[in-house]
């Protein structure tokens, strides 16, 4: 339904009703514009004035008549986006590496990126650097296509400004992510912390919308995003749900965000795999010492987990107690928030043995009726660390109703 706010001027109102139809649309598919209308809760004539404005302007068009078997009368003809014609760009900037990634506004890729991060060069070198990686992807690319930019930060990102506060090593400094893009590419920019970047793809992509969902990302480190109503909670400080920094022993190791204890010194797959490497050896882990060849740089998640089931006790101690520890955490995430659905994200869960072992300690510690479906793993596992950011764009394309930025020319590297 449209809802305009009261003192809401004309072009408020239009923009208002122009970003319904877009969203509308993209949850639900093409409609005719009786159904719009109904669904909208606006006038007949005024679906069609604004669909053939929208239609003039490239953003919709019209693809065929509705097909209503025994349906007397007129068939009405179906409006739907043009996917094809408009792109997004994501960026996801982390510690060890950083990817850029150009969408349409289905979702498919133009194009996709991966390179080293630079933490050696300053901010707005590095950020000028990820520009110049972009602007060679797009020479063949309309540049009127391009609806704006997102970008996912690790660390606390103020997502309103868009600036970096803490990057816990990639940064020394607060950065303005926003300001120093905007300049770059003269587009829409939106910023937002990694984690909460790839909470927001999960839910712009997905055909499944839970009301409600935390979404735990496990990789390098351990974070959190929690989704209430289609929108995202952050907290005061923009710090909500860091799940990896909750303190689970004292006085514990030090973690990067400067305490001691917290969840990620222990449960991450960094602080597993560290942990493993310091008991590595043929008398205590035969099984791992005989899969990796008695090479410690073979050690992996996968050699980890066939030693764990194989029964090399240090490595068991050591996964037993990080993955306790995690879903302990998670249980009380869960008793607090009571969320709809619980979505893992992480290359971690595609291994499969890693994956049980998570359901057999949440199961252990939580006695949660069906804890596979409260608990499930993400169906887009593995896309959105740059497809997440490039929702942010898409996104803020709908809520301005469309509006396409001006063709500025792209300032290419000769």
């Amino acid at each position: 339904m449209a809802v305009v706010a009261k003192g809401a001027n004309m072009s408020d109102v239009k923009r208002q009703n122009r970003s319904s139809i877009l969203r509308l649309l993209y949850s639900a598919g093409g409609m005719s514009r009786k159904d719009l209308a109904r669904h909208l809760r606006l006038t007949p004539a005024a679906i069609t004035m604004i669909t053939n404005e929208m239609i003039s302007e490239g953003l919709l068009e019209e693809t065929g008549e509705e097909h209503s078997p025994g349906r007397a009368g007129r068939r009405e003809i179906i409006v739907d986006l043009c996917y094809g014609s408009f792109h997004a760009l994501g960026i996801s900037i982390n510690l060890d590496y950083t990817m850029v990634t150009c969408l349409d506004l289905k979702g498919r890729t133009l194009f996709e990126d991966r390179f080293r991060t630079d933490t050696s060069s300053t901010p707005q070198q590095f950020i000028r650097h990820i520009w110049d990686v972009i602007t060679d992807n797009l020479k063949a690319v309309n540049r009127g296509t391009i609806i704006g930019l997102g970008v996912g930060v690790r660390g606390i990102v103020d997502s309103a400004r868009g600036v970096s506060l803490e990057s816990f090593g990639l940064w020394d400094e607060g950065v303005n992510v926003k300001q120093i893009f905007t300049e770059l590419a003269q587009l829409p920019v939106s910023v937002d912390n990694n984690v909460r970047s790839i909470a927001r793809g999960q839910l712009f992509f997905a055909q499944d919308k839970p009301s409600s969902f935390l979404l735990v990302k496990y990789g390098p480190g351990i974070g959190g995003a929690l989704v209430l109503q289609e929108g995202l909670f952050t907290g005061h400080n923009y710090r909500a749900v860091e799940l990896g920094h909750v303190a689970v022993e004292e006085p514990g190791l030090p973690c990067r965000c400067s305490k001691r204890g917290c969840l990620e010194t222990i449960a991450s797959y960094y602080a597993i795999e560290s942990a493993v490497r310091e008991v590595y050896s043929p008398e205590r882990t035969p099984v791992l010492h005989a899969l990796t060849g008695g090479d410690g740089s073979q050690i992996s998640l996968d050699a980890i987990m066939q030693a764990y089931r194989g029964g090399d006790q240090p490595v068991i101690q050591i996964v037993t107690k990080a993955m306790r520890l995690f879903a302990l955490v998670l249980k009380n995430v869960i008793t607090v928030l009571d969320p709809q659905k619980v979505i893992l994200y992480g290359v971690a869960f595609e291994n499969e043995h890693f994956l049980q072992l998570v359901y057999e300690f949440m199961d252990d510690c939580t006695r949660v009726p069906e804890v596979k479906e409260l608990i499930v793993k993400s169906e887009f596992n593995g896309q959105l660390a740059s497809k997440g950011p490039a929702s942010l764009a898409i996104q803020h394309f709908f809520d301005s109703g469309g509006v396409v930025p001006e063709p500025v020319s792209l300032r290419l590297k000769p």
